[in-house]
């Protein structure tokens, strides 16, 4: 998920290979999509655990009723998370 994140933040999703997180991992594409099955599930997982950080306010997701609202403002959070102070 650390290699997602860093080039998810860094390339942007729609740039980003599964491939690609495998590589920058170390770890096998089989891998990836046996943990996560595809790469919008790599991407879920990543906002779910954003959700949890108690320190960002995801309120602002939560009301969101529109997916693509909910995933553009997941992806800025995200990208606060790996944004250097």
């Amino acid at each position: 998920m650390e290699a997602a994140q860093r080039l998810f933040s860094g390339q942007g999703y729609g740039c980003t290979t599964v491939e690609a997180v495998a590589g920058a991992a170390d770890v096998s594409v089989a891998t990836v999509y046996l943990a996560f099955r595809s790469k919008l599930g790599l991407l879920s997982a990543l906002i779910a655990d954003a959700v949890l950080d108690p320190t960002l306010d995801v309120e602002q997701v939560r009301a969101e009723t529109g997916l693509g609202r909910q995933l553009a403002i997941g992806v800025r959070l995200s990208r606060l998370l790996v944004a250097e102070p």
